[in-house]
């Protein structure tokens, strides 16, 4: 009996150790977006996009290193949140073909699609985008209050 109230202890430890670790990684990735956005929103358009070629090399250089199996582990970590975010935006037609991808392909699929939005935006005058800005945000109001219910 002893021995099993231990292990259940040591059970609970565990797995309240692992939770509080989760919590605090997602706190920590909450709170560097944030300190990154506030450190952008400082720059001007030029530092900006210098800061942003920066960050696209260190990246490509982080992946050149990599071995082809630890390619793949990023690539399926990541394109599988991006999957999960494209269903409330992309069309029956675009999910399916994305489907068929590998995750590499995805991953690149996913990165060109955001670049096409991105140019998309830029190209719109001021009014514009706060107008876009607005109906996407409304867009996210509505798709919460459905997922909600």
């Amino acid at each position: 009996m002893r021995k099993t109230v231990l292990l259940f202890a040591s059970v609970s430890l565990f797995t309240l150790s692992a939770a509080a670790e989760s919590d605090s990684q997602k706190g920590d990735f909450d709170k560097k977006r944030s300190e990154m956005r506030a450190k952008m929103k400082d720059m001007s358009p030029e530092e900006r996009k210098k800061f942003m070629e920066e960050r696209r090399a260190k990246m490509e250089e982080r992946l050149a290193a990599m071995s082809s199996e630890e390619k793949h582990q990023f690539y399926e970590k990541v394109t599988t949140k991006m999957t999960e975010k494209a269903k409330k935006h992309l069309s029956s037609e675009e999910m399916a073909k994305v489907t068929s991808l590998s995750a590499e392909e995805k991953f690149n699929f996913f990165r060109q699609k955001r670049k096409e939005m991105h140019e998309k935006i830029m190209n719109m005058s001021p009014e514009e985008r706060e107008a876009f800005k607005k109906s996407k945000k409304g867009q996210r109001k509505d798709s919460a209050d459905v997922e909600r219910e």
